[in-house]
């Protein structure tokens, strides 16, 4: 009795083996996905360019060219960031997997991280670096994972980015944490007491860091809090000398790295993705559904897309 049991406990265990290393069905590169109606929910990513690009937390991707959208289905799950690539762009997905797609919304390719809902990625040459929702940070390739650091972070790892021969990655356990690109060996870290890791960006050995409370910058010579948020936020961007960040409240509010407040404005909508297009203008995903555009110097409001349908005259 217990070598029979033990016979179907081995070939379970290689059942499970062989699902975990098969990705996920996709569909063919170079393949377009049917297309469905256009955002119905949250904008939880914008790439802003000659063409806006957003992406939902249903997984839905809408190109707004110069004729109607196009919308098509980019992940079974929310779309946690999009990308520019030299032929198209990247999305990352809840669903644990980056796609590739070209300019026509062409699906060219799809790395995956098995089982592991993702919350960021950076691209590295053929690679991505990608931060999941159980804290593991990891390097992916064409062929699969080339390294995970499982439980890099304690809780959700929310953000990650590239620096001069260092990956850096924030999460929800407050932590900010080097990781070594080629080999996934954690390094330093730091806790600057701003809550969950919004975002991070490099600054050579060190980096500019965005929690949910406040602004610092981490590094060899420990934590400086540059700036106190009134507020949470949820998302932030970065162009040069300038940081936008905002949040549940609808407030978009401009820094310079060093902290000092250049200037805000109320957006009328919980605000949960933001991107620079170049020094002059802003762009925003919202709760309803809409992207919207604002000019940087003082957040005058220049487009929605969709555009909102007209108030009716009162009588």
């Amino acid at each position: 009795m217990r070598a029979a049991l033990l016979v179907v406990a081995l070939a379970a265990a290689g059942v499970f083996a062989w699902r975990w290393s098969q990705p996920a069905p996709t569909p063919p590169a170079g393949e377009r996905v049917p297309p469905v109606p256009p955002h119905e929910g949250r904008v939880s990513a914008v790439l802003p360019g000659p063409v806006v690009v957003s992406g939902d937390v249903t997984g839905r991707l809408v190109r707004w060219g110069a004729g109607a959208p196009t919308t098509f289905v980019g992940h079974d799950g929310a779309i946690r960031r999009l990308l520019p690539t030299a032929d198209g762009f990247a999305s990352v997905g809840a669903d644990g997997s980056v796609a590739r797609w070209g300019r026509d919304g062409a699906l060219l390719g799809r790395l995956r991280l098995t089982d592991e809902p993702l919350n960021d990625a950076v691209l590295l040459d053929a690679d991505a670096l990608v931060a999941s929702a159980r804290g593991t940070v990891a390097r992916l390739g064409p062929d699969g994972p080339r390294w995970k650091a499982r439980g890099a972070h304690a809780r959700t790892a929310f953000t990650v980015a590239a620096g001069p021969g260092v990956v850096w990655s924030g999460g929800a356990d407050e932590k900010v944490l080097q990781t070594d690109p080629a080999t996934g060996a954690l390094g330093p870290s730091w806790s600057p007491g701003l809550g969950w890791i919004v975002a991070v960006f490099p600054e050579g050995d060190a980096a500019l860091v965005v929690g949910q409370r406040g602004l610092a910058r981490v590094g060899p010579g420990g934590v400086e809090v540059r700036a106190r948020f009134p507020a949470p936020v949820t998302c932030a961007a970065r162009d040069g000398e300038r940081v936008a960040v905002g949040g549940e409240a609808g407030r978009v509010t401009l820094l310079t790295p060093a902290g000092e407040a250049l200037t805000g404005f109320d957006t009328g909508d919980t605000v949960l993705a933001l991107a620079f297009d170049g020094p002059r203008l802003l762009t925003g995903g919202g709760a309803d559904g809409r992207v919207r555009i604002w000019q940087v110097k003082d957040g005058a409001p220049l487009g929605t897309l969709p555009q909102a349908p007209a108030k009716e005259d009162a009588p």
